[in-house]
């Protein structure tokens, strides 16, 4: 059977339901803390890991296995006896997640992949070849490393790692009371050496020509863009429309990119897990940069430079953290700014943006106010929003013009939104009318000073401009609401989807959005002829 036959006949779909995997003789039992085990426990730690490289799900919160019996193992039903393992360190990934537990000896198969927060369930069938079992023995913990999932086409596929086929390293760092537990003789447990459709890596390498995401669109001097994608992956567009992939040695998911005049590095990539990284200019290889004394979390922004210093943002859970260090390699960070995403009952959720200004960098969370950094005179600045309102959507132009989606609280949302333009840095702000009752977006402004806005969510989705602030609109083109528009300094715009349905495109368009090309597609024809084609 070819690798491509295994990657489709037995695919799942992500489906809705319950977490708690309990139906007829199924028994789920809550996994006990490795950590708090007693000395002479039977049981043994069971670690494993699992990165994401789809937009259908962000990360997997609860992984299901099922102990196989003696009956099992030989063909015939049995009872199951299923173990909910328990996440690790949750606030410092987006796409990654770890997971622990002790488990008794046996043999054990994956059963279930969990996202509670979107009640998506990617059921393993069982007899999948593509994973295999492990085996849990009686003398040693065992080491799973890192699972992989990754959509074809509308389908889902899981394997093996094999870039990272153990999780020492990364919970050294980031759960070191955990990494203890492997600090011995470890067992790998797998039953099969092989798996994955024959070898560990397999689906991984699938997955790695196809990373899904292009966060953080950014224009480069000579007129390439680059974009922050999953599995450690930057996208580069050359000026003449081709994509390639640029890669760092690890697989978490990259959150943006920053463009950067420094030697050694014509741009830098940030993710979770604290993974910082540079790009030298005429190398298509992220190096790893020393991260210093920074903390765990998520890096989501970085500006600066060797003259002004450098400022990121560091998110861990509902937490913004902001940093300050004089260099970035081996970086002395400290904090100077605290903010709070917390969901709250009265004010609803809670966004958080940052972007770059002529001369410095500015933030602000939904409740605001809006805080502005300036590289000259090293000072703070703050103002409000608009209307003192919360903030749910905020675009920035080329130039600098400020767009802003804004929400009286309490959960609503589109039907009571309002938008706002600002083109002196929040000193002022006026209102934006727009073409759509429901707003779910703020505005887009080209370079040449167009309004951009998709909208008609309960009618006719589209996109319309307006080359007067908002006061006249025009029908541009038919156009799918789950899209992001990204107008860059040169003129060009680019847009790209979120892949909740697997499919991802980056589109370009030469004519102010009226047509489109795909320049980019994790799309497999071969898969899908595969499948349905005979």
């Amino acid at each position: 059977m070819s690798l491509l036959s295994r990657f489709i006949l037995p695919r799942l779909a992500l489906m809705y339901g319950a977490v708690l995997l309990m139906s007829g003789c199924v028994s789920t039992t809550f996994v006990t803390d490795p950590l708090k085990l007693p000395q002479n426990s039977t049981m043994k730690p069971v670690l494993v890991s699992m990165t994401s490289n789809t937009g259908a799900v962000n990360g997997v919160n609860q992984i299901t296995v099922q102990r196989l019996t003696e009956a099992q193992l030989n063909g015939k039903n049995d009872f199951q006896d299923t173990y909910v393992l328990m996440q690790l360190a949750p606030e410092l990934s987006r796409d990654t997640s770890f997971f622990s537990g002790a488990l008794p000896p046996g043999e054990y198969r994956f059963y279930a992949f969990s996202d509670t927060k979107s009640r998506k369930i990617l059921r393993i069938p069982e007899g999948g070849r593509l994973l295999g079992n492990f085996v849990v023995k009686g003398d040693k913990a065992v080491d799973l490393g890192r699972l992989i999932t990754t959509p074809v086409n509308a389908n889902v596929v899981y394997g093996r790692s094999k870039l990272a086929a153990s999780n020492r390293s990364l919970l050294q760092r980031f759960a070191p009371d955990y990494a203890q537990l492997l600090a011995g003789d470890v067992d790998n447990g797998w039953k099969d050496a092989t798996g994955d459709a024959g070898a560990p890596g397999s689906v991984e390498s699938y997955a790695l020509i196809r990373p899904v995401g292009a966060q953080c669109m950014t224009e480069l001097a000579d007129g390439r863009l680059a974009a922050a994608s999953r599995l450690g992956t930057v996208l580069i567009r050359s000026t003449d429309g081709r994509w390639k992939t640029v890669r760092g040695p690890g697989i978490e998911s990259l959150l943006c990119v920053t463009p950067t005049t420094e030697p050694g590095a014509e741009l830098v990539a940030m993710g979770e897990f604290g993974t910082l990284l540079r790009k030298p200019a005429g190398v298509d290889q992220l190096l790893p940069i020393d991260t210093g004394n920074l903390p765990a979390g998520m890096i989501t922004r970085l500006y600066g430079s060797a003259r002004n210093g450098w400022f990121l943002s560091l998110v861990r859970g509902t937490e913004i953290l902001i940093f300050h260090s004089a260099a970035l390699e081996a970086g002395n960070w400290s904090v100077v700014r605290k903010e709070s995403i917390a969901h709250s009952i009265i004010s609803g959720a809670s966004n958080y943006f940052m972007w770059p200004t002529a001369n410095g960098f500015a933030y602000t969370v939904s409740a605001g106010p809006i805080h502005f950094y300036d590289w000259t005179s090293k000072a703070w600045t703050q103002r409000p929003t608009p209307d003192n309102a919360s903030v749910i959507g905020m675009n920035v132009s080329p130039g600098g013009v400020m767009l802003a989606l804004t929400s009286p609280g309490g959960g609503f949302a589109g039907a009571f939104a309002s938008i706002f333009m600002s083109r002196d840095q929040a000193v002022s702000w006026q209102p934006v009318n727009t073409p759509y009752s429901i707003k779910a977006f703020p505005p887009t402004m080209t370079a040449a000073g167009t309004l951009l806005m998709a909208g008609g969510v309960f009618s006719n989705p589209e996109l319309q401009s307006s080359k007067d602030d908002g006061r006249t609109w025009e029908h541009v083109s038919k156009y799918e609401l789950d899209r992001s528009v990204v107008a860059l300094p040169s003129g060009q715009l680019i847009d790209y989807d979120y892949a909740q349905w697997g499919l991802f495109t980056i589109r370009h368009s030469k004519d102010g959005g009226k047509t489109w090309r795909v320049e980019y597609s994790n799309y497999d024809e071969r898969a899908f002829k595969a499948r349905y084609i005979k």
